[in-house]
């Protein structure tokens, strides 16, 4: 039987680079079949306004994603809930591993929610944010559309909802951007093996996993290649790394050891495309422009396809996978925007 806890409640004080206090945060603990999962709270609970972030991975965490301008601007509106997902992070008690599956990550996002719900209040306006992987996540809850009505909106950045098709969009990109670098005599060496390995892939037929991580792979080196990235805003929110709740090593094991069990368990083999139609909360798309991990074209088909009457896709000239990074200013804004108009 599932059952939903609130373990502890506590206040954690952590001091920004600089020695300025930053906003008081809270912990909740969710219990959900067998594990435990901190969601860390923080920013201006007063305005009853929620933005749950789904991090990136498998294998992340949800503190990893406080840092920067963008959250800086974000918490001064609304509060920001960086939870850690089963087996990830900060998190414990994973159960059975042959048990990991998306039918029980969805379960736990349920709990999460029963939990913000009870503690917080049933006014409050709930948001869904999702990052890469999160994005996978955050698609794959919303095709119930009772799951839909808990939100006033869905904000996918980067996200990784249909992952057959990004890898095929990958070595397009790969080929195309990699080949006018080289005709630009640009990384030449760097660039030559990436076109090289995507010419010599079928995208006709199913990619497979090996495939699959070696595209992943070059994506992250890809974007290192491209001179019009920025690599990111020093201002805002800075996670002092000694005082965080993480530990790399730990989490990192943990985090590894969950996303080799998910993807043995089928998540490559996720593609939500025909059936984004089923997503009619509003709806905003954030993509970097050369993101070779999860390419624009899955943001592009996702504004078109889904029902939602409220709808936008950005895309941000100077980025890549994480244009919260490079362009946080913008990404931020583009966020309060579309909760402003639909909390």
């Amino acid at each position: 039987m599932n059952k939903t806890l609130i373990i502890s409640f506590i206040a954690l004080f952590l001091m920004a680079c600089g020695g300025s206090v930053v906003r008081d945060g809270e912990v909740i603990y969710v219990r959900s079949n067998g594990a435990d999962m901190p969601a860390y709270v923080y920013g201006n609970t007063e305005s009853k306004t929620f933005m749950i972030l789904l991090h990136g991975g498998p294998g992340g965490n949800g503190l990893e994603y406080r840092s920067g301008i963008y959250v800086e601007d974000l918490e001064k509106e609304m509060a920001v809930v960086y939870w850690d997902q089963r087996g990830q992070g900060n998190s414990r008690g994973n159960g059975a591993k042959e048990e990991l599956n998306m039918d029980l990550l969805l379960d736990d996002l349920d709990q999460l929610i029963k939990v913000i719900n009870a503690h917080y209040g049933e006014d409050i306006s709930l948001f869904l944010f999702g990052h890469s992987w999160g994005g996978t996540y955050g698609t794959k809850y919303l095709m119930e559309q009772w799951r839909q009505d808990q939100f006033k909106g869905w904000i996918e950045a980067d996200g990784a909802h249909d992952i057959p098709k990004l890898n095929k969009e990958a070595i397009k990109m790969f080929i195309t951007i990699g080949e006018d670098q080289i005709a630009q005599g640009k990384n030449v060496s760097d660039w030559q093996p990436i076109v090289d390995f995507s010419k010599g892939v079928d995208t006709t037929k199913t990619i497979s996993n090996e495939d699959g991580g070696q595209i992943n792979s070059y994506g992250h080196s890809a974007e290192g290649l491209i001179e019009e990235i920025k690599t990111g805003e020093i201002e805002g929110i800075q996670m002092p790394y000694l005082s965080s709740p993480i530990d790399p090593i730990s989490g990192g094991l943990s985090g590894s050891i969950t996303a080799n069990t998910l993807m043995n368990n089928g998540i490559e083999e996720i593609a939500l495309t025909d059936s984004l139609y089923k997503i009619t909360i509003p709806s905003l798309f954030l993509w970097g422009k050369y993101d070779f991990v999860v390419p624009p074209q899955l943001g592009i088909d996702a504004v078109n396809l889904v029902s939602s009457t409220d709808k936008e896709y950005i895309e941000y000239e100077f980025s890549g996978h994480s244009p919260m990074n490079g362009e946080g200013k913008a990404f931020a804004a583009d966020i309060l925007e579309f909760v402003e108009r639909n909390k």
